[in-house]
Parts: C-alpha cells; sequence; structure tokens
C-alpha cells in the first residue's frame, strides 16, 4: 500500500514530501515505503522527505539511491539540500561532508549521521525506516 501523500511541511523546504503510512487494521506495518519516483531526482540531486515524522534526505548518484537523516549533526543543517559531489553531500550551512554510503562524517568515522536501506521497485523508490 503506497503512503498518503499529504502535503508539504511548512518549516521544512517547500519541495520536502510528508507522508504517513497506513495499514490495514491487524495488519503490520511495511517496512518499505514509496518516498519518490526514479524519475522524481535527477543525477546528483538531493530532496528532502518526511516519514512518519522522520526528516530523511534522499539523494541520486548516477541512478544509485541513497538516504540519510536530514540532520546534520553539526547544527542541525539541512543535509537533503546539501551539495553532491561523487559519493558526499556537503551540508549547504557549514560545509561538513557525510559520505552517502555511510553517513561517516568524511574527515572521521566517530561522527556520523543514520543511514537507511533503499531499494527501487519499478519505478518507485523506497526506504526502509523501521
Amino acid at each position: 500500500m503506497a503512503p498518503e501523500v499529504v502535503g508539504s511541511n511548512p518549516i521544512a523546504h517547500p519541495n520536502t514530501l510528508v507522508r504517513k503510512r497506513r495499514a490495514p487494521q491487524g495488519f503490520p506495518m511495511p517496512d518499505f515505503v514509496t518516498v519518490a519516483q526514479v524519475g522524481d531526482l535527477a543525477p546528483g540531486e538531493g530532496r528532502v522527505v518526511e516519514v512518519d515524522g522522520a526528516s530523511i534526505a534522499l539523494f541520486n548518484v548516477g541512478g544509485v539511491f541513497y538516504a540519510l537523516d536530514n540532520t546534520c549533526p553539526h547544527r542541525g543543517g539541512p543535509l537533503g539540500e546539501g551539495r553532491v559531489e561523487g559519493d558526499t553531500v556537503t551540508c549547504p550551512w557549514h560545509n561538513w561532508s557525510f559520505r552517502l554510503a555511510t553517513g561517516e562524517h568524511v574527515a572521521t568515522s566517530k561522527i556520523k549521521v543514520a543511514c537507511y536501506p533503499v531499494r527501487v521497485v519499478g519505478t518507485d523508490v523506497q526506504v526502509k525506516v523501521a
């Protein structure tokens, strides 16, 4: 079952999609949630999506999709609005950079943001948030 798109988050970037999942009564929530379509993000682009209250930064790097926690641990900057270069994203606020595959800061593995598994099913880009 696809999540319901309920609008944009007024605090986040205006292109942030807010999605709430619903499972039929008596059924568990699905592990993966559709957050975008493959064509929604061009290679080298990022976007902020919200699923069940979690702000997630979604990136397309040469057709491979990555998902990280959207909040930079330095000062809370929006990583989904950052600059993508190769396998890293740089926070737009203070230039902290993180590896997309691991969430690790490029200078030290002691600083890390959460990563979420991503899969593509047909044209659906899905993230595992639970």
